[in-house]
């Protein structure tokens, strides 16, 4: 460490002391070389733009790969990949750990299954409603409005929506024999561009 001497008791002290540590005396005042002037410069390396050839001609191929998949779902659809239907599977499946599930009152959610790779059923056994005396026309009408809004929007079928699936949900009487089945396609719910549409556009 740089030291100065105090020229009145000797005392070595710090070059950053202005006073001695030691008599209290007023150390004499250093001048210093500053640092970059002593410290010896590196000879820097030039740089090569040909190392980023690679670099760049890689994500021209990663990003032109992407866009064509980009494309491809745009022109295809989300519903044409087999992503779909391993959606569907893992809904169906959690659905029927679950089940049987008592919805409200009159309706118990026995089930769940995929029909085909876009396309999931929801089984329901109506319980307390004479089937006889209602016609299957009635309960479609009144059915349907809240089920195509439930599937407007709820959060829970968010990911099927995005995979443009088609919904099926068939209905059982109390004795288990099929009363009606009301089917939902995804031009019901979406629009050309893949946007939730609301209950006006109807």
């Amino acid at each position: 460490m740089e030291t100065i001497t105090c020229t009145n008791c000797g005392n070595s002290n710090s070059v950053d002391f202005k006073y001695c540590m030691n008599c209290g005396h007023t150390l004499p005042a250093v001048s210093r070389t500053p640092v970059s002037s002593i410290t010896e410069e590196k000879p820097r390396k030039k740089f090569d733009a040909r190392i980023l050839v690679p670099v760049f001609t890689c994500l021209f191929l990663y990003g032109m790969i992407a866009l064509g998949i980009f494309a491809a779902g745009k022109l295809e659809g989300l519903r044409k990949t087999s992503f779909t239907a391993n959606v569907i599977d893992q809904t169906v499946t959690t659905i029927n750990n679950a089940a049987p599930i008592q919805v409200d009152e009159v309706t118990v959610l026995e089930g769940a299954e995929r029909v085909d790779p876009y396309t999931i059923q929801y089984n329901y056994q109506l319980l307390d409603i004479d089937t006889s005396v209602m016609d299957t026309l009635s309960f479609k009408a009144s059915m349907e409005p809240t089920i195509l809004s439930f599937i407007r929007t709820s959060g829970e079928l968010a990911g099927l929506r995005m995979m443009e699936t088609d919904f099926i949900y068939a209905y059982k009487d109390l004795s288990s024999n099929p009363y009606c089945s009301i089917i939902i396609t995804s031009d019901q719910y979406l629009d050309e561009s893949g946007e939730v549409t609301s209950e006006d556009d109807n």
